[in-house]
């Protein structure tokens, strides 16, 4: 399993259209084969970081999530809303 983890700052007047863009884009990952979890959250002492939290069944199903349509429009929207990078860190888990 493939476990990435990342954060960023999104500018204070993006947030509210950040957030409206996210369910939609968060709907269509769940859709994609191998996609386990996708979760995107506000942190509440700092409700300008955005979190990310994806699962995916195997590095195959996250390479090509990388590559769908949707990811690259999402892309475009947080790069222009963005105060800091996004920053990611990627695992390998072992299921239980």
């Amino acid at each position: 399993m493939i476990v990435i983890y990342g954060d960023l700052r999104v500018r204070a007047e993006k947030v509210a259209s950040i957030t409206q863009l996210a369910g939609d884009f968060v709907a269509l990952v769940h859709k994609e084969d191998g996609c386990i979890a996708y979760e995107l959250s506000w942190d509440v002492a700092d409700p300008q970081r955005l979190r990310l939290l994806e699962h995916w069944v195997n590095d195959a199903c996250y390479e090509a999530h990388r590559v769908q349509p949707h990811v690259a429009q999402w892309a475009a929207a947080i790069t222009a809303a963005q105060e800091t990078r996004l920053v990611t860190t990627k695992l390998r888990a072992t299921p239980r």
